[in-house]
């Protein structure tokens, strides 16, 4: 992910002049994104006075810094995923992870490919650790008795794996998201009782899946937007500023990425960049209801 034009982003999606737009962005670039401190964004709708001016933007944007009063994990939010092979030392796994959270995350999910038994418990240990101190929930992506060994949040399955309500029965007190990739797989997904989180992807063309299913666009979001009730999570494609706007202000509750938050160095500025970027979109579709 590119370093974001704040003031281009700012004029566009919240059509603020070109003036307001730059002292905008250049504000956020040196009290927001250089900020030392974990961001906090609010899961509820705030009223349009906190936000649509510049002034009152930066008042509430400076209030996130503040610790909420309780631990509870955030309802909506970016929604981090980090690879990881039989390569990946736990070093860097957790590095990024401690990365991802300083940005405010809201979910960290874990997706293993081809390592042992006692790589991956070794590294989901870790990670549950860590985002613990965050009060950053932990998803296992597909191994649900690893997932319930370790007391992570939850486990992640597709289409093709293992059946939500297989996992409910025996893990009753893993939540359980499911990958979607039409309108009848979501709301299928949503009347599921097993089903705690509705995927929906790839809205836009993923980067780090060649070959994958054809996206689904942002219009097909809004309408299962529509259709359930269930946290909605939006995967795929989400690599700037414009498109995690567009994915909140079309209903996501979560945005999820990978590539954008992998780059060493950059891990930090772009998290909080994309979920300042999806609480904006998410604060506009309110504003529009």
């Amino acid at each position: 992910m590119d370093a974001p034009n704040l003031s281009l982003f700012l004029a566009e999606k919240l059509r603020l002049s070109a003036p307001d737009a730059t002292d905008l962005g250049a504000w956020l670039h040196d009290h927001f994104l250089n900020r030392e401190e974990r961001p906090h964004f609010p899961s509820n709708l705030l009223p349009q006075s906190q936000w649509q001016t510049p002034h009152a933007l930066q008042q509430t944007l400076t209030s996130f810094f503040t610790p909420p009063s309780d631990s509870h994990p955030a309802r909506k939010g970016l929604y981090g995923i980090i690879d990881v092979t039989p390569a990946t030392t736990s070093g860097h796994i957790t590095g990024l992870a401690k990365d991802m959270c300083q940005g405010g995350v809201a979910l960290v999910q874990m997706r293993a490919k081809g390592c042992s038994h006692s790589h991956m418990i070794t590294i989901a240990n870790q990670l549950q650790e860590l985002l613990s101190k965050f009060s950053v929930p932990l998803i296992i992506n597909d191994q649900a008795e690893i997932a319930a060994a370790i007391g992570a949040f939850g486990v992640h399955v597709g289409q093709q794996d293992a059946p939500p309500s297989r996992i409910h029965d025996r893990w009753p007190h893993l939540h359980v998201g499911l990958s979607t990739h039409a309108q009848q797989q979501a709301r299928d997904a949503n009347d599921n009782h097993a089903v705690s989180l509705v995927a929906l992807g790839p809205i836009f063309a993923s980067p780090t899946k060649k070959g994958h299913a054809t996206p689904v666009g942002l219009e097909t979001l809004a309408l299962v937007r529509q259709e359930i009730t269930k946290p909605l999570v939006a995967i795929g494609g989400l690599t700037t500023m414009g498109r995690a706007f567009d994915l909140g202000k079309n209903g996501a509750d979560y945005g999820a990425t990978i590539s954008a938050l992998a780059q060493k160095g950059s891990t930090r500025r772009n998290a909080v960049c994309l979920g300042l970027a999806l609480w904006l979109g998410q604060q506009m579709a309110g504003s529009l209801q």
